[in-house]
Order: C-alpha cells, then sequence, then structure tokens
C-alpha cells in the first residue's frame, strides 16, 4: 500500500471537514497573542528560525514543527532554561498548568476523535465535543506522564534527556482514539506496534519531512511578509499537519486488520 496514496485519500477526507484545521490554528494564534501580550514582546518570524525536520508533526499540528522559536508561553524548555510562564515550581503554577493540561486534552481528544472518525462523511462540532468527553481523561494522563522530566528538570536540568524513553509511545493517542482502551492497554499497544512495524515508522517520518520540505521554503519566504506571513504559515504548517494525523490514523488501521488480508503481504511504501 502506498504512503502517498493514502496521504492523498486522508486530505480529501479532511478537506470534506475543513474546519478541523481552525483547532490547529487557534491554538498556535493563542499562544503567539499570550505571548505577545504577557512578555510585552512582538514576535518577529526569522528566516534563521526555519526548520527541516524528519519526523511526524505532533498531535495537534503546530507552526512550531518547523519554526523554531515560535511561541510556548506555558511552558518552554530551551537552551538549558525555563522561558515560559511555568518557570519554578510553586503551587500556583501546579495549579496553573493543571487547568491548561486538562482543557488542551479536551480539544486534543475532540480532535482526533474527529479526524479519525471522518472518512465518507464530515465531522461536526457536536462530534468534536462528544469524543472531547470520551477520551480527555486518558489523554490528560498520558499528558501527565510525559511532562514528567520537564518537572524533574527543576530539581536537575539531566532528567530533562528522560524524554527520549517516551518514543515508544509513538502511536499511543491514536492506539485510545481507534481502539478505546484504557491507558496502560494503549501503552502496550504502542510498544508492540512500534517495534513490529519500525521500518514503516521510519518511512513516515521520512515522508513527512519530504511533505514538508517544500512548506519550510514556503515559510521562508512568508517570513519576509510581517504578520501576514505569519497567520498564513501557521494556516499552510497546520493544514498538511492534519492531514498527516489523519494518515497516522488510516495506517494504524490497516496494520490492525489481519483478518481481512488473511496472510497476504500488504508492502507501505513511499
Amino acid at each position: 500500500m502506498n504512503l502517498k496514496e493514502i496521504l492523498k485519500k486522508s486530505m480529501k477526507s479532511v478537506n470534506k471537514s475543513i474546519w478541523i484545521i481552525l483547532i490547529p490554528c487557534i491554538i498556535d494564534i493563542s499562544n503567539l497573542i499570550s505571548y505577545e501580550k504577557i512578555f510585552n514582546i512582538k514576535y518577529i518570524l526569522n528566516s534563521y528560525m526555519i526548520s527541516f525536520k524528519m519526523s511526524i508533526i505532533s498531535v495537534p499540528p503546530s507552526a512550531k514543527h518547523i519554526i523554531k522559536n515560535f511561541p510556548s508561553p506555558l511552558l518552554e524548555y530551551k537552551n538549558e532554561a525555563f522561558l515560559g510562564i511555568i518557570n519554578e515550581l510553586t503551587l500556583f503554577n501546579i495549579f496553573l498548568f493543571l487547568t491548561v493540561i486538562c482543557l488542551m486534552s479536551f480539544i486534543k481528544a475532540g480532535y482526533l476523535g474527529s479526524i479519525n472518525d471522518m472518512k465518507n462523511e464530515r465531522c461536526s462540532l457536536n462530534d468534536f465535543i462528544y469524543f472531547g468527553n470520551e477520551f480527555w481523561y486518558r489523554l490528560f494522563l498520558l499528558n501527565l506522564i510525559c511532562y514528567i522530566p520537564f518537572f524533574l528538570a527543576f530539581i536537575d536540568q539531566a532528567f530533562i534527556w528522560i524524554s527520549i524513553l517516551y518514543i515508544p509511545f509513538f502511536y499511543v493517542e491514536y492506539v485510545i482514539v481507534v481502539e478505546d482502551i484504557l491507558l496502560i492497554s494503549a501503552l502496550k499497544e504502542s510498544i508492540n506496534v512500534l517495534i513490529d512495524n519500525f521500518k514503516l515508522t521510519i518511512k513516515m517520518m521520512f515522508q513527512c519531512g519530504v511533505l514538508y520540505l517544500p512548506i519550510s521554503v514556503a515559510v521562508y519566504i512568508f517570513s519576509f511578509w510581517g504578520d501576514f506571513g505569519i497567520g498564513f504559515s501557521i494556516f499552510i504548517v497546520n493544514y498538511f499537519g492534519v492531514c498527516v494525523n489523519k494518515t497516522v490514523f488510516e495506517i494504524y488501521k490497516n496494520l490492525k486488520k489481519p483478518e481481512e488480508v488473511q496472510g497476504v503481504h500488504i508492502d507501505y511504501y513511499v
């Protein structure tokens, strides 16, 4: 099965429910506005901050995937320093962190459920709310686990490298939504899927890198267009990011259909 064909079909599905692109775009714009208001700094998209990555974009996607200095006002660790609002461990910061992560878990759950469900039919805002209620608490627990290295870094910055151990959790968010299982079971399934399909996962990362190569060039050009360039960069990165997220869903679901192929080898190629 051709990865490019799956991506094309995913793009058609996303185009039928194009409003879903607003979710990552609103998140990015909110981060940008919060950064400028809180720190009283005008954000400028610098061309030298545009990067090229051979990796799968985050869930939900973000312009930060290729713009290295794109603001993350809440919690950001860069150059061995905490640069966000949460730059020390206090009771207020912990409460703020839990509140924001709870909200983001709901948004991520609604987003993932919606793009997983969309195919021939359009998804709606009601679907988004339903899936948000359905999966938010499992993604909330997952987020808490994933942020452990960042909070340990307040004690010793060397702990930040623990985040490398989370690589086997690559598929876990997709597994939770597709299989509708508990977090522990999803973590085990994610590890098994990654081990059994490691070459395929590398191919997906390669394809994502190739896809974002011309996008990186486009964003480089947009960096000279001021605020309009920033807005257009956010949209274009997130549009293709949603398509990539949908593609990973479709690939995972194809991998989980052994009873349908009955021993037939499916060749995933780029």
